[in-house]
Parts: C-alpha cells; structure tokens; sequence
C-alpha cells in the first residue's frame, strides 16, 4: 500500500509564496540602493562617508573634482586627512560631534587638497545610525563657497577702504575754519595729496598755483626733497611738465619721462631724476586755470591709465571748489564743500560707469514728474529728485570688475551689487546737508511687498522718494541697451510696471508713472 501525505479538501497551500516575497523586497532594495547610488554619484556637492572609526569609506565624483583626489587615494584614509592647518581644533570637534549623533549643519570651514591648497567649504556632517547596530559612522556633504567667500572678502576689502575715504571726507569737511583763515583750506589739500599718493602709488604729490611766470607750490606731500625746493618756493613756469599739460603740449600722462620727446631733455626730467608723471589743470569757476593737481616717481610706470587721469579730474573738481570759495568769500562754505564733494562721487562714479550718468538724470526727470503727479510738496518733491540723483551713488563702492561686467553677474557678484544701497546712505549719512536722505537712499531697492533688499521693508515703511525712484529706476533699465542685453520694447516695460504693481512696486506710484509716460 502506498503511503502518502493527506491534504485537507481546500486549495492547495502555495509554498513559494514566503520565497517570491523575499526576492521581491530585495529587488525592491536593490533598486533603492541603486537609486541612492545614482543621487550620490550625480550629486554637484561632496558627499564623503565615513566608518565609525573615522576611516572613509566611500568617496563621490564631486568629492574628487573638488579635492583634486580620487576616490582610489582616498578610501582608507582618515577624514582627518582633510584638515588643513590652523583649523584642526574646530574641524574634529565638528566630526567627534556627529560620531557622537549629533547633527552638525551650516558650519563654514576649509577642506585640504591635493595640490596643498585649501577650498572653502560649507558642511553639514550627520551620523549614520542602524537600529540594531546603532552608529555605524558619518556622512559630510561638502559644498563649494569659494565664490561666495572671495566675493566677501572682495567687498570687506572695498567697504573698508570707502570707509577710509568716507573718514577722510567727514574730517576735510567737518567744521571748517573760517575762510580768512588759510590752513583749513591746506588742510583739505594735503589729504587731497595723501589720497593721490595711495591710490596711484607715486612717490610724490603736489599743488601748484601758476603765478607770475612761475609755477609755485603751494602744497607737496610724499618726498619732500624730489625737486629740491620746497612749498612757497616756484620755477619757470615754461620748463614744467604742469605747463605743457595745462595747454595741451603732452599728454596728462607720461609714462617714461627718460624716452618721451618732449619732456626728456627738460630740466626737471634730468635733475630731479623724474621717471613718470601724470597731472591736471585745475580751472577755477570762472574758467581761469589756477595751476595743476600732479604726482610723480622716479621709476617709470607703464600702468597709469585713462582712469588715472579721471580720478584726478574728479579730486581737481574738489579742489577748484575749495578755491573758488576761499576767492569768492563764500557765505556758507559747509554746504558747498559738500555739495561739491557729493558731485565729485558722482562724477568719479559716471567717469567708471557712463550708463550711470546718464540713466541716473532720466530716473530723476520722470521722478520729479512722478512726484508732482501725486501732488507732493515743494519740499518733498525736490527731496526725491534728490534721492532719484544719489540712488546709484554707493556703486562707486562696487568694484570694476562687477560694475562694468559685460554680462550677467555671478550669485557673488550680485550679493556685491545688492550693497550699493547701504554704501551709498552710508556716504549720503556723512554729509550733513543732505544726511537727513540717507534713509531714502538706502530704501531704494526695497520692495512693496516686503521681499526687497537690504532691510525688508514694506509698503508704507519705505520712504515715498524710495518708492518712486525705484519704480523710475527699473522702468528707465528696462528701456535701455545694456551690453550684455537690448533694451525691452515700450509697451512690454509698461506691462512689467503693471504686472508688477502692489508686489515689487507701490500701485500709486505706477499709476502716476504709467500717466506721466503715456500722456
């Protein structure tokens, strides 16, 4: 008789069933691992894992393409490896606090490479847990901030030498002696000099007054003894380099004074062993040359420029201002010194970037029409015209490099233009007259609905002259050729002003701007 195994009357059990369900939860982590495997290997940031012990484990291509090392050198290595000196203490107290399971987010720091450089970082270092095993090491996403550090330090390095400038213009126009008195105005001359020297590094500055056949100086800073007389003492004024400037026998630079023709056989050339030179004329109210604002060295210079030469118009344009009103006897000699010293920054800042200039006076013309429109006062009126000159004033604080860029700007270089504002109220702040601006000046990027730069302010909180300078600015920008753009077409900028009514721009604002521009 055969044996065999009674099965109940119902369907048979399926007994591959718990088998298919094993294969199938593997592929399904199979697939995952895969999927993570992808995100990891694709990934534009670091990611760099380590064991408990510190040694890494796994090592992605954006950690080798940042590094400069192959996952190949590095698997094995420790996670100390990529301490550079000087940051030893911080960085392992970072990664003791993540193998302890603590998340460590946001910490910049610097990661060694492979050619001994360093690279600036942003880390977020987290601890790899097993439920069972508990922790089983970390993992490090490295993010690239080069860019974002150089730019800061770009703009520390700016903002600290404007603030220099901003302190020698609140001391050259804070409380000056009365006009009979001559040293306020030396006073003033001698920083103008010591501003001249640092910036183009020369190693003589000067003043000269032409007087009587002679050419006098009137004020010298750097080497005192480079022509062997001193101030108060003067030559003839026809063998000068400040001569042949004035009237337009050479050019306002020389770059080789020991090869150029026309000023190599000069005495000065010869006995004051002068190398390079560049100067000009300072031309007083009345159109009368007064003299030459000039500087000097011993060694030829090849990279003074045209922009050189601007910078010295600008500071000439002071300096004819001081004078004219220490001759004319001015009753308020204050607010001229300031004025005139705000529109040297302006004119220094149009000389480096002439879009500015002149978009500058058309947001001033559609402002003041904005203005009158929503029947502001006198007073207010002539504050936003104001505002509408000054809003661009702070990129004199913006490097070259940004500012004249023929195309668009960097994630960096947009966080070094978005300071303007608050280095332009910060110039404007200093100078009393118009100081009681500087709010307006740097509100003028903010938006309507409180997503602006760089305070947040909204709606009523930002000043009416901001409010409508702003709306002028971008309509104005957006109607003009810019080299790395054409200009938008009439009725499309109109529909952005709409479009953008009650968010970026006060509605009653666009409303008399759009009535002003179609009426």
């Amino acid at each position: 008789m055969t044996m065999g195994i009674a099965h109940p009357a119902s369907e048979p059990a399926d007994v591959t069933a718990p088998f298919l369900g094993d294969i199938s939860a593997r592929r399904a982590a199979e697939a995952r691992l895969r999927r993570l495997e992808a995100v990891v290997e694709g990934s534009r940031d670091a990611i760099i894992v380590a064991g408990a012990d510190g040694v890494i484990t796994d090592w992605n291509p954006a950690a080798e393409r940042l590094h400069g090392w192959s996952a190949q050198d590095m698997v094995g290595e420790h996670i100390h490896t990529l301490i550079p000196p000087g940051h030893e203490e911080r960085l392992r107290r970072a990664i003791d606090r993540a193998l302890s399971g603590e998340v460590v987010d946001g910490l910049e720091a610097a990661h060694r490479c492979a050619d001994g450089s360093c690279v600036a970082v942003e880390l977020r270092i987290s601890p790899i847990r097993d439920g069972d095993a508990g922790l089983l090491g970390v993992s490090t996403i490295a993010h690239d901030i080069s860019e974002r550090v150089r730019a800061r330090d770009e703009l520390a390095a700016h903002t600290e030498r404007l603030q220099r400038l901003e302190c020698d213009a609140r001391r050259a126009t804070a409380d000056p002696p009365p006009v009979e008195a001559p040293t306020g105005l030396q006073s003033i001359v001698e920083r103008v000099l010591g501003v001249v020297r640092e910036q183009l590094g020369m190693d003589v500055a000067w003043l000269a007054e032409f007087a009587d056949g002679q050419m006098v100086f009137r004020a010298l800073e750097g080497e005192r003894d480079f022509f062997g007389i001193g101030v108060g003492e003067g030559v003839d004024l026809q063998g000068t380099y400040c001569q042949r400037v004035a009237d337009g026998r050479i050019a306002p630079i020389v770059h080789d004074a020991r090869t150029h023709d026309h000023v190599r056989d000069l005495a000065a050339t010869r006995e004051a062993d002068l190398g390079s030179y560049i100067g000009v004329p300072i031309r007083l109210g009345d159109g009368e040359v007064y003299g030459t604002l000039c500087a000097a060295s011993h060694e030829p210079d090849p990279t003074l420029a045209e922009r050189d030469v601007r910078f010295l118009h600008v500071l000439a344009e002071l300096l004819s201002g001081q004078l004219s009103a220490q001759r004319e006897q001015a009753e308020d000699r204050r607010a001229e010194a300031e004025l005139i010293g705000v529109s040297a920054l302006l004119a220094a800042l149009e000389a480096r970037d002439h879009y500015t200039g002149e978009h500058s006076h058309a947001v001033v013309r559609l402002s003041r029409a904005v203005a009158e429109r929503l029947g502001l006062s006198a007073q207010t009126i002539a504050e936003v015209e104001q505002v509408a000159l000054l809003h661009d004033l702070g990129k004199v604080g913006i490097p070259d490099t940004v500012l004249q860029k023929p195309g668009p700007l960097t994630e960096g270089e947009w966080a070094l233009m978005r300071e303007h504002p608050a280095i332009g109220a910060r110039i404007v702040a200093s100078i009393g007259s118009i100081s009681h601006l500087a709010s307006a000046v740097r509100a003028e990027h903010e938006r309507f609905d409180g997503r602006g730069y760089p305070d947040g302010l909204a709606g009523e909180q930002i000043p009416v002259a901001a409010r409508i300078t702003l709306a002028c600015d971008a309509f104005h920008a957006m109607t003009s050729d810019r080299p790395y753009r054409r200009a938008m077409a009439w009725d499309a900028a109109l529909e952005e002003l709409c479009t953008a009514a009650g968010s970026q721009f006060d509605p009653a604002v666009v409303e008399a701007l759009l009535a002003v521009l179609v009426q």
